[in-house]
Formats: C-alpha cells, sequence, structure tokens
C-alpha cells in the first residue's frame, strides 16, 4: 500500500513537471520598451513610445495553450475591442501557439497612458467573465506631440532654421527617452547629438525649406507657432521658383544662342565673300575661285568675253596663257 502511494506521488510529480503553464508576451516591436528600473509585479507590462500621427501594430503571442483553443481579447483602458480579424494558430508536438494583431490608426495626443492589453485562459473560451482571463500582457502609450516654432523673420524670408519640439505630458523613462531620441532621429535624418534635452521637451532645428514639403514630419500632425499664433498648417508662403518663371528663362537663353550662331554664320558668309574678290582681284594668287565663278576681260575690240574658272589652271602663268589661247565669246 504504501509503495503504491509513492508511485502515485511520483508519476503526478513527473505529471507537473513536464506540463508547460501558458506564456504570453508581445511580438518584437523596437517602439516598446521596459520600465527603468523594473519593479516587481510590472513585468508583463511594458512601455510603448509613439508620436501624434503614429498607426501601430501590436503582436501578442501565446505559447502553450492547449486544445479547446480559447479566445484572445483585446482591451484598450479596459474596454473590449472588437476585431474581425482571428488569430494564427501553429501546433508543434502537442503544443499550439497563437498569434493575434490589434493595430491602431492615427495615434492622438489624447491617447496618451492609455493602456492596450491582450488576455488569455485556456480552456475557457465560453466563460463570460472577463476577469477570469489568467494570461495577460500590457502595453502603456507614451504619445508625444510635435510643435514647430518659426519665427516671423524666417516665416518672412523664407530662410533660416526653424524648432521642432518634442513634448510628452509626463515625464519619461531612460528607455523611454532612447527611444524617442531615436524616433526623432528617423524622422529628421539627423544625429543623436543634434538632439537636446531639456525638462523633458526633445528639441532639434531644420532648415525652413525643409519642413513645408517633408512627409515625415507632416505625418506627425504637428502644430505650428508664429508669433504665438497656434495654427494646424503651414503658417509661411514659400514658394520655389518652379513652373513659368524658368521656361522664359530656358526660351531666353535659347533665343541668344541661336541670335549668336545666326551672327557668326553671316561673319562666316561675308569673310568668304571679301575673300573670294581678293582672289579675283589680285592675279597673282596661286588658288583660283571656285568653279561657279566666271572671269570676264575686255578685248580689244571692247567687246565683254567670259570664261568659266574650271578652265583656269592652277598657276597664274598657266592661266594667262590658256586665256590667251581661248577664242573669245561675245557676250550679249
Amino acid at each position: 500500500m504504501a509503495s503504491s502511494m509513492a508511485f502515485a506521488v511520483m508519476l503526478l510529480s513527473v505529471t507537473t513537471v513536464l506540463s508547460v503553464p501558458i506564456q504570453m508576451d508581445w511580438g518584437v516591436n523596437p517602439d516598446l520598451v521596459n520600465f527603468h528600473p523594473i519593479q516587481q509585479g510590472t513585468e508583463h507590462i511594458k512601455l510603448m513610445v509613439v508620436m501624434v500621427g503614429d498607426s501601430i501594430d501590436l503582436e501578442c503571442q501565446v505559447a502553450f495553450a492547449t486544445h479547446p483553443v480559447s479566445e484572445i481579447r483585446w482591451k484598450i483602458n479596459g474596454d473590449p475591442e472588437i476585431k474581425p480579424e482571428k488569430p494564427i494558430m501553429r501546433t508543434k508536438t502537442g503544443d499550439v501557439f497563437l498569434e493575434d494583431h490589434l493595430k491602431i490608426d492615427k495615434i492622438t495626443e489624447e491617447m496618451d497612458g492609455s493602456t492596450v492589453s491582450c488576455e488569455y485562459a485556456g480552456g475557457q473560451n465560453d466563460s463570460s467573465d472577463w476577469n477570469a482571463y489568467s494570461g495577460r500582457v500590457e502595453a502603456v502609450l507614451r504619445v508625444f506631440r510635435l510643435t514647430i516654432e518659426v519665427s516671423e523673420i524666417v516665416c518672412d524670408t523664407c530662410e533660416g532654421d526653424v524648432k521642432l519640439v518634442f513634448k510628452e505630458n509626463r515625464a519619461g523613462t531612460r528607455n523611454v527617452e532612447k527611444r524617442i531620441k531615436d524616433k526623432i532621429i528617423e524622422v529628421t535624418a539627423l544625429k543623436h547629438d543634434d538632439v537636446s534635452v531639456n525638462n523633458f521637451e526633445y528639441t532639434v532645428t531644420l532648415p525652413v525649406d525643409t519642413i513645408k514639403d517633408n512627409d515625415a514630419i507632416l505625418a506627425r500632425l504637428p502644430t505650428f507657432i508664429i508669433n504665438e499664433t497656434v495654427t494646424d498648417t503651414w503658417p509661411c508662403n514659400c514658394e520655389s521658383p518652379s513652373g513659368p518663371d524658368w521656361w522664359i528663362l530656358v526660351l531666353a537663353i535659347i533665343v541668344m544662342i541661336i541670335a549668336a550662331a545666326c551672327c557668326v554664320l553671316y561673319y562666316i558668309k561675308n569673310s568668304s565673300s571679301d575673300k573670294q574678290d581678293e582672289i579675283i582681284q589680285q592675279g597673282d594668287r596661286k588658288r583660283l575661285p571656285t568653279p561657279d565663278w566666271e572671269r570676264k576681260r575686255v578685248s580689244r575690240s571692247g567687246s565683254y568675253f567670259s570664261l568659266p574658272a574650271q578652265t583656269w589652271g592652277r598657276t597664274r602663268e598657266y592661266s594667262i596663257a590658256r586665256w590667251n589661247s581661248l577664242p573669245t565669246q561675245e557676250l550679249g
């Protein structure tokens, strides 16, 4: 009897060791950071560093679940969040692994401090008491808003720098500060040393002409401040010299080039004509005029005669001899 009891206790112990409890965790997300320092009882809670205008995708993972599989339930500030998508289920050596996602579009400033939770309880799918869910992970949103400060001079001249200030309504921890700096670098393409911190405000400067069409910055739905006037739209009228003005400049350059080319051609043509006239007038030139020219002379009787230039020789002596030996033809 005693041996039977000992075997039963040993079997129960082995069964207990082999059974693995349900484990829950968040999927990999750089915006999820731990408390610093981690406090007892907050191991399942993470801080999620976001900016106004961000869209987030939270991944909830459940490991070592068993059949029948229960429902994964999401809550925002304790209120159920219904979503149509079903979890992804994988089975390995009898254990069930679940993965579910919750997407939130366009984070607002009012969501700062909100808690998003993912809950699961194996074998309690028909339970109406949501508090009975034993597996749970949470994410607390730390929302930073962007304010862009523009001076009146910079706005009027469209030259100079503007100040970008990222701020949250509460003090940040070391992990939060590191992550928000990384996000600022991603948005502005600056370096960590360019980010200054003062009273939980994270400030950088950028040239004014890089703001108006910067989608990465405008997606954060910034608030603009100029002379203590607050607006949600770009306050400056900085237009680059594009459009018809450029076409006028290009057209003017083309006209100038064409005019210069015409002047060069006219000069070359006149120089060629003057050169040919000079060749005709100077009988001692070795080279003769072009073939389409005709030379005219006066005979003893006073009549005009012509001789095509192609009948001339290459030298003056040959040309004169050839000229005198040919019969003359009177021109009418």
